[in-house]
């Protein structure tokens, strides 16, 4: 299985410097090729979700795009929503002005989209060359007191170039936007780990619900036997029933502890035989814990997020652990995999902090919310009354 050559964008594009915008270089992209990521929070607290105020994991928020032809192409120019999750008192937003104010035509297809949108920051786990920036006369670049560098992806042609001159490292802290479709998709891939255990990886089964007081059992769960039509449906219904408060004859009314096994089959129906999983109690998967090998299969706007194969960062004996590069693993012998991502994390997290980009989500979409006047740049087309005379965004 190939994994990744040449997906995220490396190379540094001069950027306006009137007009807020997404460094692509401190994003990845997933496309046809097989990208290894480990997900990572940087905020304990979360993100402010601007579609719901929400405190989450992730960022999330709206962007409006639109047609606009530059000499002749389609291009697609594209504004944060600046409204707010406030029905009732929402802000100057060109965006959705225009899409509200759209006149219908027969025939004529509404061009302005306002989609869901969420940001994730992850670690790349490939391999990177860090390469001096250096100016027009040949002389490395100081940035914040700090020597300047562009991160290459290694592939054979950048392998050729810098591999024996240049400082190699293992693993990249990069942020990564998924629209609504591949948002979904990624949602999907949490409720797989989720009914995934990290030891034996193999399916998790809830049996009981019981009361944290007295210890006395409440219910029997049968997920084969639990509301819905299909497998994904009663999944879904007990994953509910689990993280719905309830009540005890004892008194106490809240979450119940949960009774679960691991080692079953793919269709939750009996136990592999002679399966034994290392862990003394099951231990539940996400994207932040499980290293997902994710890729895109469609065209554009149909494509899907998919993810090829993951693996535990935990069960340093049991089946489809990570397997870190060998050249890793002699830097940090005897250390478990988990500690040594740590390790690699927290190196990352600092060269991305001392090169200057920003992992405080919050704060970047913070700095993409234009005043009307600027989103009316962005998008190429002038002013309407109704906004010039209306209120100022304030200016970032």
């Amino acid at each position: 299985m190939k994994i990744s050559t040449l997906s995220p964008v490396t190379s540094q594009k001069k950027a306006n410097t009137k007009i807020p915008g997404k460094k692509f270089w401190e994003y990845l992209r997933i496309g046809k090729t097989i990208e290894p990521v480990l997900f990572i929070n940087l905020n304990e607290d979360g993100y402010t979700s601007l579609a719901d105020g929400e405190k989450k994991e992730m960022k999330e928020f709206y962007l409006h795009t639109t047609l606009k032809k530059v000499d002749g192409k389609d291009t697609y120019p594209e504004i944060v929503c600046t409204a707010g999750c406030d029905a009732y008192n929402q802000k100057p937003c060109l965006g959705c002005f225009m899409q509200q104010n759209f006149k219908f035509q027969k025939g004529v297809i509404n061009p302005w989209k306002r989609k869901q949108t969420t940001k994730w920051t992850v670690l790349h786990l490939a391999w990177y060359y860090k390469v001096p920036r250096k100016d027009d006369k040949g002389e490395q670049v100081v940035y914040n007191d700090q020597p300047s560098f562009i991160h290459v992806l290694q592939t054979e042609a950048s392998a050729e170039k810098y591999e024996g001159t240049c400082e190699k490292y293992f693993g990249k802290v990069l942020k990564m936007d998924l629209g609504s479709a591949h948002s979904k998709g990624l949602l999907n891939i949490r409720k797989n780990l989720y009914w995934t255990c990290q030891g034996c990886m193999m399916k998790i089964v809830t049996n009981n619900l019981s009361c944290p007081e007295c210890d006395k059992e409440i219910m029997k769960v049968n997920i084969l036997a639990a509301e819905g039509k299909t497998l994904d449906e009663k999944l879904d219904s007990v994953r509910m029933l689990v993280g719905t408060p309830h009540g005890c004859v004892c008194g106490y009314r809240g979450t119940m502890v949960e009774g679960n096994d691991c080692c079953y089959t793919d269709d939750y129906k009996q136990k592999k035989r002679g399966k034994k999983c290392p862990f003394d109690a099951p231990v539940r998967g996400d994207v932040f814990g499980t290293v997902t090998l994710l890729t895109k299969e469609g065209e554009q706007a149909s494509s899907s997020l998919i993810m090829k194969n993951f693996y535990s960062i935990y069960n340093q004996a049991g089946d489809r652990v990570y397997d870190l590069p060998v050249e890793v693993l002699d830097e940090y012998p005897n250390m478990e995999v988990d500690k040594i991502l740590d390790i690699i994390k927290a190196r990352a997290v600092r060269e991305a902090l001392d090169g200057g980009i920003n992992l405080d989500l919050d704060k970047e979409i913070d700095s993409f919310m234009l005043p009307v006047e600027q989103q009316a740049e962005v998008l190429g087309i002038p002013m309407p009354q109704a906004l010039s005379s209306g209120p100022r965004l304030p200016q970032h």
